[in-house]
């Protein structure tokens, strides 16, 4: 919960009172999961701060919206990774070096 819920908290609020908020005007862009919007099995505490971290993206959207400041997240798909391997060749899934490499 601090990584994906509490971190992005703090870090906007400080980007927000230095200089969002005096200029009237930002974007705030959390990183999600398809885990924040579907259940999946065997990783609760993921899917409970993705969860989270869409709530509060969307609470912080609606509190800044006449304030000149745009909040969204982007869920940018599945990657085969150490904590969370994918079966092999599934569909749609991209590999860590894959990130990396650009």
């Amino acid at each position: 919960l601090e990584l994906n819920v509490l971190s992005p908290i703090i870090v906007s609020q400080a980007v927000l009172r230095q200089s969002m908020l005096p200029e009237n005007r930002g974007l705030i862009i959390n990183i999600s999961s398809k885990a924040g919007k579907v259940g999946l099995p065997s990783v609760l505490p993921y899917v409970a701060s993705k969860f989270a971290l869409e709530g509060s993206t969307a609470t912080m959207a609606a509190e800044l919206k006449d304030k000149g400041i745009r909040v969204n997240s982007i869920s940018p798909g599945m990657v085969d990774t150490k904590t969370f391997p994918k079966a092999p060749g599934r569909p749609g899934v991209r590999t860590a070096e894959s990130i990396r490499s650009g």
